[in-house]
């Protein structure tokens, strides 16, 4: 299986990319920390991914990610952009726990994205904080 997103153009809102591109490294040494400032699911951190080519939605097949125990997003959406349009790929609750969890993606269709944007919503942190150790959309 192949991270889709270590092979396109990375841009972080909320935080720098350079620290946003920590979480697609596959070590546990490294992480991607995010300070929303509220648990509030209104606040919130995106990872953009560009593709230059775009990637065929039917090869879209797993959502990974792996948080911090006490530091986990409520709620992750990841969406795709097909010919303009953002399609859902997957709307999740991750369990608080310094765990991977892995996510089914429901896409379908010959259509390619030219994009991948996740975002992470609230905090089980009481502060905000968010810790991303490995986030990965597998082909």
């Amino acid at each position: 299986m192949t991270n889709i997103l270590q092979q396109g153009k990375i841009k972080a809102v909320r935080s720098s990319t350079k620290e946003a591109r920590r979480a697609l490294e596959e070590s546990d040494e490294t992480c991607w920390t995010l300070d929303l400032s509220s648990p509030s699911t209104s606040e919130y951190a995106e990872m953009h991914c560009t593709f230059d080519a775009g990637v065929p939605m039917h090869q879209l097949r797993t959502l990974l990610c792996t948080f911090g125990g006490g530091f986990s997003p409520i709620r992750v959406v990841a969406t795709a952009v097909v010919d303009g349009q953002d399609v859902l790929l997957a709307d999740v609750y991750p369990k608080d726990g310094n765990m991977p969890q892995s996510f089914p993606i429901e896409a379908r269709g010959a259509q390619v994205a030219s994009k991948v944007t996740l975002r992470l919503e609230g905090s089980t942190d009481g502060f905000g904080r968010v810790v991303v150790y490995h986030l990965a959309v597998l082909t």
